[in-house]
């Protein structure tokens, strides 16, 4: 028995169903992202470049208008950017369920 499952059928349903993002946002976060606002999760996307994940964002809402996306800037190399995003994190008062 190995650690890998092969995927849920609703996953399966969900991913086959995804129309594809542009080249440069087309990475697993760019897609997990469209797989969780799918299933209605309130998501909030880190970002050191925000037009590339405004192309993201854009495209996920293009697709399906009513969910919830936020998007932070954050640059891992910066402690002041780590702050500013976790000050901001914090004032949406939301829980972290799931970090990427």
């Amino acid at each position: 028995m190995g650690y890998f499952r092969e995927p849920s059928e609703s996953v399966s349903r969900v991913a086959s169903t995804l129309d594809p993002l542009p080249s440069r946002s087309s990475g697993i976060r760019a897609k997990t992202a469209r797989v969780m606002a799918l299933h209605s999760a309130h998501v909030i996307i880190k970002a050191r470049n925000l037009k590339v994940v405004d192309v993201v964002k854009q495209h996920i809402l293009q697709n399906t208008p009513s969910v919830k996306i936020n998007i932070i800037e954050l640059k891992l190399s910066s402690q002041k950017s780590v702050r500013a995003f976790t000050d901001k994190f914090l004032t949406m008062n939301l829980p972290l369920n799931i970090l990427m």
